[in-house]
């Protein structure tokens, strides 16, 4: 493990390989063996909240990646905040993330990470950032996400008949993926990104952290989304008729007040996307948060999603109100004209 103190972008190459070493960056080589079990601890020393902060990438065009783990130690008891596993491979790409703990005065946070396989090329950049935690402000309404803030993707080939960019892993700031997630940008243009996030049967399921002022009891909310089949490089996995998106509205309770599914049909060799929108009543019970996956249909993606949005819908006595003023008015006009 290194950290850059020279001040200048120090680069290395070789047959098949190269590795660039940026002013002031950490690297870090697991052992030349399985496992390599390298890791990081930190120190609380105070009991506090805290929220770290982290992203790991390759700093080799080559080599299996890594896997990483982390692990809440107090006193003697261990807590597995991630373990290893698919969401936690680090491959030709990067992977970042955040984990929000309470600790107490001598409790550590360990990093901890393994080779993927022969640790030959597995050389990983590393930014770790630990701070007190403020719990961010819930959002408010009109509330809109178009993904275009997806970033650290590994790019995955092109999508099936329409020849689309689709990347693999990478994160949406703000929201969490179970695993790694699946995107495909709808612009042909490469100097043009517009992200559409997909969801393959129980593998992707997207989380919003921080909740929305939009759960007030007994009002009615319109959530809105464009949506259409999708498919990766594979013809096979294509969207069903029978396969869909299931969008979850969460009380500050974690409790389900509506599920809506949406089926978008299936695939027919062009990734367009149309709108859709259902309508449901808040219960009270603190800001809401929103849930995306597919429906679960075997083998297949349930769907791709973009321009998602939250709004209030307007009271219908308001309405009527609006409405019968104006024709009162219309009416009133009229006479005024006869007289």
């Amino acid at each position: 493990m290194g950290k850059n103190l020279s001040g200048v972008m120090q680069s290395a190459s070789g047959e098949g390989w190269a590795v660039d070493w940026a002013p002031d960056e950490i690297l870090f080589h697991p052992q030349a063996a399985l496992p390599g079990r390298m890791a990081f601890s930190w120190l609380s020393p105070v009991d506090m909240t805290v929220a770290a902060d982290y992203t790991f990438g390759s700093a080799m065009n080559v080599g299996n990646g890594i896997g990483y783990r982390i692990v809440h130690n107090s006193g003697e008891v261990d807590t597995t905040l991630i373990d290893f596993s698919e969401a936690t491979y680090v491959g030709m790409g990067s992977r970042s993330g955040s984990q929000v703990v309470t600790v107490a005065a001598g409790d550590r946070l360990n990093f901890s990470f393994d080779n993927w396989g022969d640790a030959g090329g597995d050389i990983t950049r590393a930014a770790i950032t630990i701070e007190e935690y403020a719990p961010p402000e819930p959002y408010t309404l009109p509330y809109a996400e178009d993904f275009s803030g997806f970033t650290n993707p590994q790019t995955f080939g092109e999508q099936y008949e329409t020849g689309l960019q689709l990347t693999w892993g990478g994160n949406v700031p703000g929201w969490t993926d179970d695993n790694p997630s699946h995107t495909a940008d709808l612009d042909p243009d490469p100097e043009v990104t517009d992200i559409a996030m997909m969801f393959w049967t129980d593998y992707n399921r997207m989380t919003l952290d921080t909740g929305i002022l939009a759960n007030d009891l007994g009002t009615i909310y319109e959530v809105s989304f464009d949506a259409g089949p999708t498919v990766y490089a594979a013809g096979v996995q294509a969207t069903g008729p029978d396969s869909g998106l299931v969008i979850d509205i969460l009380n500050a309770s974690d409790e389900i007040i509506e599920s809506f599914t949406h089926l978008p049909g299936a695939w027919a060799g062009s990734q367009e996307l149309g709108p859709a929108s259902f309508t449901y009543t808040g219960d009270g019970d603190g800001p809401m948060r929103i849930r995306i996956q597919s429906n679960n249909y075997p083998e297949q993606f349930g769907g791709a999603i973009d321009n998602l949005s939250v709004t209030v819908v307007p009271e219908p006595s308001s309405f009527v109100l609006a409405c019968l003023t104006l024709i009162g008015l219309g009416l009133l006009g009229w006479r005024r004209k006869r007289a």
